[in-house]
């Protein structure tokens, strides 16, 4: 009879004790920088949840307001104040970011390119964005504004960025997937091992499973549908897509993908889909290397230990993953 209570005593703490150490799924949809981040975490309860949801929303709200190249954010000096202003002082977070962005844009030979601010304006305020698009004049100012990125310079003096030249700075090829890796450094910090964040489907965060499964990501065909599925976990992945911006005159295809070197919009391929450990890196790169050619991606990417998968509209292009 001891025994037998003996036996249950330990099945019942043994029950407790899974009980307490199991994990539940918590979930949430932010609104930051432009897209919609959903969030989701297996965590032991709620209240955990919730401090690192706000934890993990401040963090995109901070590069957000940061890296915002149309309007200025109280409390902050944002790339709109710089380029407004051609100097202030800026958060440390701010001079970072920038620091970074250049060091992309020497690594890429120039097709990352954070001085484009003026150039990619005129296309969003003139065509993409506009019931009544101009591309003749946008066109036409060009030759001008790819002068000006040659003649001018960003230069950091401690907290102080300025602007020589006549050039803008915009950090919208690399903003997001920067603050996607700092959600990465706070999530390892805080030994959070099992979650997904998913960046408006462009920037996407991997960690684990409970069950030890990897994800599905699916990368996404113009219409309803995939091209493939891909199955990852503890990894970034990030795509550049004219999928969700683009805009169709007189038979000819705009987006908001521009090639640094010409100035002009692009749609060399329907999805460049990069598969790493590093999202700042991931989304830097796939803004740069959508303006290479297939051969050239080959070569940018050799012993980077990423993967890469380029997609037409209606066909695979190539993919690493299959090499």
């Amino acid at each position: 009879m001891k025994m037998i209570k003996k036996i249950l005593t330990i099945l019942i703490f043994s029950l407790l004790l899974a009980s307490c150490n199991r994990l539940n799924t918590y979930t949430k949809m932010i609104y930051t920088m432009d897209t919609i981040v959903n969030v989701k975490l297996e965590v032991k309860n709620e209240a955990t949840a919730n401090v690192h949801f706000t934890e993990i929303e401040a963090i995109y709200e901070k590069y957000n307001d940061l890296a915002d190249d149309y309007m200025s954010h109280s409390g902050v000096k944002s790339i709109y104040d710089i380029n407004k202003s051609r100097s202030e002082i800026v958060d440390d977070e701010l001079i970072e970011l920038l620091n970074y962005a250049i060091s992309i844009n020497e690594e890429t030979s120039g097709y990352y390119e954070p001085l484009i601010g003026n150039i990619s304006h005129l296309w969003k305020d003139y065509v993409l964005n506009t019931d009544n698009p101009n591309v003749d004049f946008v066109l036409q100012s060009l030759d001008k504004e790819l002068n000006n990125i040659k003649e001018s310079t960003i230069v950091i003096e401690g907290n102080k960025v300025s602007i020589i030249g006549n050039a803008n700075i915009d950090l919208g090829g690399i903003a997001k997937g920067f603050a996607t890796q700092k959600v990465y450094e706070y999530l390892k910090k805080n030994n959070i091992r099992y979650y997904l964040i998913d960046a408006g489907s462009s920037n996407i965060l991997l960690g684990e499973k409970t069950n030890n499964k990897e994800f599905n990501v699916g990368i996404k065909k113009m219409g309803s549908g995939y091209f493939e599925i891909i199955k990852a976990k503890n990894k970034a992945i990030v795509s550049s897509s004219y999928r969700e911006q683009t805009k169709l005159i007189d038979g000819k295809r705009y987006t908001h993908l521009i090639d640094a070197k010409t100035g002009k919009t692009i749609d060399n391929y329907f999805s460049l889909t990069l598969i790493g450990d590093d999202s700042a890196k991931m989304d830097a790169y796939s803004t740069a290397l959508y303006a290479m050619s297939v051969e050239e991606i080959k070569e940018f990417l050799n012993n980077k230990n990423i993967d890469v998968i380029i997609y037409g509209e209606d066909e695979l292009i190539y993919s690493s993953l299959k090499d």
